[in-house]
């Protein structure tokens, strides 16, 4: 089975991607790459919290606490 391929095991469709608070439909590749821009710079130890901090911060990303990419 491919990484990529995301399994979903019945209720809603997997939609692949999120908003940014001007409604902006943002991809998860993108958010990958935002998220290892933020690894490769300051977050090296940060956990998925406090990247999800980041990205809400930095990146003015709407991130559902469920989200996994």
């Amino acid at each position: 089975m491919n990484e990529d391929t995301k399994i979903n095991k019945g209720g809603r469709p997997i939609p692949g991607y999120s908003f940014d608070k001007d409604g902006n439909h943002i991809c998860d590749e993108q958010i990958k790459e935002y998220i290892l821009k933020i690894i490769e710079t300051e977050g090296l130890y940060y956990g998925y919290c406090k990247i999800t901090v980041l990205l809400r911060r930095k990146f003015n990303l709407i991130i559902n606490k469920k989200k996994s990419i």
